[in-house]
Order: C-alpha cells, then structure tokens, then sequence
C-alpha cells in the first residue's frame, strides 16, 4: 500500500479518484492487482493524456517499443473501464451478384491447383482441404476473374443469403491464401464475431476427479492420461496431437498451435514423474505419441477421441456434455484462476493473444451464481 500512495502524489485528484474506483472494481471482481499494473497506470495518468479513444490509442502506439505485452494490457483493461472500446474499421462491402451458368474449365483446373498448393503448404486436415475447394468452387460459380472487387462481391452476396460472420471469415481466408497463391494479393476485412464461452458444460474438480479415477481402475490408461494431460496443460486438441510422451517427460513442448505459431506448454513435475513410471511398466517407448490409442496404434481423429470420451463419460457415470477436450481446457482455466487469480499469465498458458478472451473464463455457472447468492444475501 505505501508504494501506491507514493505514486499517487503525482496523480491528480480526479485522476486519483478515477483510480481508486477502477482498482476497486478489481477488489470487487476478486481480481487481485500488483504495484506495478498501478504504476502503469499512474504514468499514464501523469502524462496528461485524455481519455478518449483517439488520444488513448495514439499513447499505445507512441509507446510500444516501451511497453510489454503485459502492460497493454494492463492499459487496455483500465481503458476498457473508462468506457474507452477500440472497435474496428468499417468493412468495404461489394455488390450483389447472381451466379454464372457455368463454371469454365480453365477455372477448374486453377482450384485443382490451388488445393495442391494448400496441401503442400499448410498443414490441414483432409476436411479442411475439401472446404477449400468448395469455397473456390463457389467462388468461380460467380466470376470468371479472380480480383478484389469480385471479392467483395461475393462475401457480399454470401452475406445476402444468410451466411454467418464466422463462414464468411472463412471464405475471406480462403480468398486471401488464393490471391497468394495466383499472385494476386487481395485484403478482406475480416468481420468482428464477440468471442462466446458457455461455462454451463465445464466439468467440477470432483468430476474430474472421480472420471480419472474412473478411467485408471478400468484399466482406461491411455485415456485417464490423455484427460489428465489436458486437465493438468489446458492445451488445444490440436497441440495435443503433436505431443509425445517424452515431452511430457521433458517437462515441457514446443507444439505448433493457431496460425503456425510456436508456444511452450509446461507439464507439471508430478504429472512427469507420474508418466515416467507408467511407460516404463507398460513397456511403451518415450517417442510414442499420447493419443495412439487404438489397438492397431493408430492415431485417433479429432472426432474419434470426442466420441471415444463420451462413450467412456457414459460408462463411469460423468456428464457426456463435459467429455469433450476442449472442455478439460475450459477445466483448466477456470481452476487456475480460483487458485492463481493472475489472468494475463493465464493468457499466457493458454496461448491467448488477447486477455479479453482469457477474461471470458471468469465468468461462472448458473450453479456457481446461486450459491454464491445463497451464501452471501442474508439481509
């Protein structure tokens, strides 16, 4: 407290007003605060900038080479406070069209191409790629030429038709891939989805807990590790697909996650130790991977090891609904938060670009809601 006062000297008095209120808020949220998110904020405030979008903005980007990711944030949460939201530009739209007689050979042959290309290029799985090909197949059922303003054109007519924000941000990702691929760039605003968790369906300790249990004494091994390595990491389905038993055992990997990039997720020491023993009872080698659980050995599909879970959820008595991984993830996050309370290191372990999204983890069930009334109106 002292280090608070000391900065809050060179703080105006409305400013010192506005800044008791905001770390009250966060006393309220049950998000505790450190003296340096107050010192962020008190420069801030010492530099005589207005609070309004315009001035605040131009002070993140006068400062960013000074700046960590961390204290962006940190700005970004008070501003978020102030009423102050950063929205996006408004998106060029294109006429409406309606869709040619037929689609040219020659136009065929380059959505051929194209697919090859993506192949080679990206890592998709094989739906992926088929949903490539039917967006630039579409595409060509509209124009003959491939340019922005035909690009405009055809989300445009997509959107007519109903097609939700998220689709049409998928057909401006696969436009954009294919102007790198004939080498004609094109740039497409991508169109602003809020970001939605349902808290409904995460699982309780006690679930988890009692699901593991489940799983070891039926002798569900690989599962029960699967669950726990997701429980205990809150990694992605699709990092969970890369990781080998030796990570585990190395404490710590490095798998590709979203958009190709790079993230280290830690393994806790007991998990390792844990594992340690495992493999070498079981006879299984380190360079195996986690979710080779077939009796073939082969990797199970996304969409195999979901109903895998739920099929084995049914059996132990645990909800089907919350026997999905990216629900342990959720698992995850929210008892990191009740035992941790630090979100911008939760973003971290996440892999969240933005805290907002990690934000969203702090809301809590219709459960949690009414025993927290229950527990605390008594007037």
């Amino acid at each position: 407290m002292p280090i608070m006062v000391l900065v809050l000297t060179f703080v105006t008095m409305d400013n010192s007003k506005l800044l008791g209120n905001y770390l009250l808020s966060l006393t309220a949220a049950q998000r505790p605060y450190s003296g340096n998110r107050v010192a962020v904020i008190c420069e801030f405030l010492e530099a005589g900038i207005g609070l309004n979008k315009k001035e605040c903005k131009e002070y993140i980007s006068q400062n960013k080479c000074n700046l960590a990711p961390a204290q962006i944030e940190i700005l970004r949460d008070f501003f978020y406070f102030c009423g102050i939201r950063f929205g996006q530009a408004r998106r060029k739209k294109g006429k409406i069209v309606k869709p040619l007689e037929i689609v040219s050979d020659a136009n065929k042959l380059k959505v051929s191409g194209f697919i090859s290309w993506c192949e080679k290029q990206y890592d998709y799985s094989p739906s992926s790629i088929r949903m490539k090909s039917d967006h630039m197949k579409k595409f060509f059922r509209y124009f003959t030429e491939f340019n922005l303003e035909n690009c405009r054109s055809f989300i445009s007519t997509q959107e007519s038709e109903g097609r939700s924000p998220k689709t049409l941000n998928l057909y401006m990702l696969t436009l954009t891939q294919y102007g790198e691929y004939v080498k004609k760039p094109v740039k497409l605003k991508k169109i602003h989805v809020p970001t939605t968790l349902s808290v409904e369906n995460v699982p309780t300790l006690t679930e988890y807990n009692k699901f593991l249990e489940w799983l070891r004494n039926n002798g569900q091994m690989r599962f029960y590790w699967i669950v726990r390595t997701l429980g205990q990491t809150g990694m992605r389905r699709s990092e969970l697909d890369q990781i080998k038993f030796s990570d585990i055992l190395h404490g710590e990997a490095s798998p590709k996650c979203k958009g190709k990039k790079i993230r280290i997720i830690y393994f806790p020491k007991s998990l390792s130790q844990e594992i340690r023993e495992y493999i070498k009872t079981a006879g299984i080698e380190p360079d195996q991977k986690l979710i080779k659980c077939s009796a073939r050995g082969r990797e199970l599909s996304s969409r195999g090891l979901d109903q895998r879970l739920k099929y084995l959820a049914d059996k132990a008595g645990f909800p089907k609904e919350k026997a999905h991984c990216h629900a342990f993830r959720h698992f995850f996050a929210k008892q990191y938060l009740a035992r941790c309370k630090d979100v911008v290191q939760l973003a971290e372990l996440l892999g969240h670009e933005s805290v907002d999204t990690t934000r969203l983890y702090l809301q809590r069930s219709k459960d949690e809601q009414r025993k927290e009334i229950n527990r605390n109106i008594n007037w």
